[in-house]
């Protein structure tokens, strides 16, 4: 039996509420911050589910380069390469900062009508269900099979 959507509440596709899913920037990275440079995000920066400006390395970026890759308030770091322990995991962005997004961290940029933060807690929804291992161990299946 198929719940009922509160009141105003309408069903899309995915696809429709984001703006932006992509890869990060893969620039040479450096252990400790140096002139003008930027923090950038890795895998370790949202292990425990936020953005740990601690767990971060430093690269050098252009106007461009901030602009193509910089987060935005609103935005979703998706772990999608990972162990099964850590895949799904999502990070909120939500500083003032300069962060550059790295590249092994999918971006999940909701449009604006949409409401990021509760596209974050379904995805850690998502999470929680297995889906995200689910789907890894299908592709890898599915790899499997065509060998």
């Amino acid at each position: 039996m198929e719940k009922e959507l509160p009141k105003g509440w309408i069903e899309v596709d995915f696809e429709i509420i984001l703006e932006r899913l992509s890869n990060g920037a893969n620039y040479k990275q450096e252990e400790i911050p140096f002139e003008g440079s930027y923090p950038i995000t890795r895998i370790e920066t949202i292990a425990d589910e936020t953005i740990n400006l601690n767990r971060v390395k430093y690269v050098e970026a252009d106007e461009n380069g901030i602009e193509k890759y910089g987060l935005k308030k609103g935005d979703i770091l998706l772990s999608h390469i990972n162990s099964d322990k850590h895949l799904g995991k999502t990070a909120y962005f939500d500083l003032d900062d300069i962060v550059i997004h790295g590249i092994n961290l999918l971006l999940v940029r909701s449009v604006e009508q949409y409401n990021s933060k509760l596209l974050n807690y379904l995805l850690k929804h998502y999470r929680l269900e297995g889906r995200f291992i689910e789907a890894a161990q299908r592709s890898v299946r599915a790899n499997a099979s065509n060998l």
